[in-house]
Formats: structure tokens, C-alpha cells, sequence
């Protein structure tokens, strides 16, 4: 059994819940995570530009397809008719495009290989992701407290323990904007559909 340790006492005894995905779903979470957190949106919630909802709609679809499973309720069409909108989505949106831009805002804070204990904060306003490495899990904790204590929504705050900071990008891949895997399969299927 799982207990949900956080400095705020509401939260305690809450319980978590256990995500298992493949690949591709995993990089179709964390673009819909990563547009989330560099624009404040809510699309995780199905809040927000019914036409950027539909984009992720259409890709996870399409993603669907490729795994052979069933497509997303609302966009069972082929895959040429989904490719077509999405096409016309991404055109008229570019999604793709920001999703790259984030991306390179962020940067990479890896630069050790030794057990860490760390804050990670990302200001959405400035797109800008602060990395703190600590002398000791408690100074993390007490720094992510103080953390959750400014209550700003702008602010998304996280504490890692880490056996190897350089495996940090690929635990947290939406605080570095690394949507790189879902990018690549959204142009390769567009592309491939431009010369069908």
C-alpha cells in the first residue's frame, strides 16, 4: 500500500493511483501535460480550444490505430480522414510547433551522476524550469514546503529523490517540454499522409 506524503495536511491519506502505458500513450501524456503546464491550460480536464482538444483527440486516435486497439470515442473515422483533419488542425493551430518551442525554452539541468535529493520548479509565465539540488532530502522537503506555500497558480513545484540525476529528464519529461516522441509521430503520419 501506497500513502501520499506531502507538507499540506489536506492532502494526507489520499490515495494514488498507478498509471501503466505504453510508449506511445506515455508521450501522448506528456505533450497534453506539457501544453498544460507552459500555457495554463486545462486540457487534461477537457478544458479549453475545443480545436486543440480535438488535435489531441485525433492523435491519441491515430495512436490507437497504431497500437491496434480501439479508437477514441468520437474519432473513429479512418485513419486517411483522421490524418486529414488533424492535417487541417495542425495547419490552422500548430501545435507541433509549439510544442518544439517549449522544448527549447527549458533546457537540460543534468549534470551529475550521484543520488540527489531536488526541487524541481516550473514558472509557466516565464517558461522557465529552476532545478535545486539539496545537501539532504529533508532541506528538499523543507524547500518544496515553502514552495506550496506561495500558493501560486503560475508555479508547479515537484521533490525527486534520485539515484542518478541524469535519468532526470526522462522521469520528468513534461517539466523539460520533451515531447520529442509524440512530435515525431504526429509529422511522420502528416508528412506520410501529404505524399499518399
Amino acid at each position: 500500500m501506497y500513502e501520499y506524503g506531502a507538507s499540506k495536511e489536506e492532502y494526507h491519506g489520499l490515495q494514488i493511483a498507478l498509471q501503466v502505458r505504453t510508449q506511445l500513450q506515455h508521450a501522448w501524456a506528456t505533450a497534453v501535460e506539457t501544453m498544460d503546464l507552459f500555457s495554463g491550460s486545462e486540457l487534461k480536464y477537457g478544458k479549453g480550444d475545443p480545436d486543440v482538444l480535438r488535435f489531441f483527440v485525433l492523435v491519441s486516435s491515430l495512436m490507437a490505430h497504431e497500437e491496434g486497439v480501439s479508437p477514441v470515442p468520437g474519432a473513429e473515422a479512418s485513419v486517411e480522414e483522421l490524418l486529414a483533419e488533424l492535417t487541417q488542425l495542425e495547419d490552422s493551430l500548430g501545435i507541433v510547433a509549439r510544442l518544439r518551442a517549449y522544448e527549447s525554452l527549458v533546457g537540460d539541468h543534468a549534470t551529475s551522476d550521484r543520488r540527489n535529493a531536488l526541487t524541481l520548479e516550473l514558472w509557466r509565465r516565464e517558461a522557465r524550469l529552476t532545478v535545486t539540488v539539496h545537501e539532504t532530502l529533508a532541506l528538499a522537503q523543507e524547500r518544496l514546503t515553502e514552495l506550496e506555500a506561495l500558493d501560486d497558480d503560475d508555479l508547479d513545484a515537484v521533490l525527486v529523490n534520485i539515484a542518478r540525476i541524469s535519468q532526470l529528464r526522462e522521469a520528468y519529461p513534461n517539466y523539460y517540454a520533451d515531447t520529442g516522441r509524440f512530435t515525431e509521430f504526429v509529422t511522420s503520419r502528416l508528412v506520410g499522409a501529404l505524399t499518399r
